[in-house]
């Protein structure tokens, strides 16, 4: 049965459900991203330009503030247009 619905009995990383939620979370922080430029203190907030800090290999992400969780945030850098997932004690907001 598998076969006729095209499974080859490969893995692959992609889930659509996630994927399609995530481009919404992405699209909802394109929209906050004006409200959000005057913000200078309190919590992250959807649509911050932010940097991070700490990463391994000294990498260093520019973005869109998407999403945080219990200790991990969701940045969409804007240069590969990929959303990352980068601990929040690294996520800095840029003023």
């Amino acid at each position: 049965m598998a076969a006729s619905i095209g499974y080859r009995g490969e893995r692959t990383a992609e889930n659509p459900a996630a994927q399609s939620k995530t481009d919404a979370l992405i699209a909802l922080a394109k929209r906050r991203e004006p409200e959000a430029r005057g913000v200078a203190s309190g919590p992250l907030q959807t649509g911050e330009q932010v940097t991070t800090h700490g990463l391994a290999g000294n990498r260093v992400i520019v973005g869109l503030f998407v999403e945080a969780k219990r200790t991990r945030g969701i940045v969409f850098e804007s240069a590969t247009q990929r959303a990352v997932i980068v601990p929040l004690q690294c996520i800095t907001r840029l003023s």
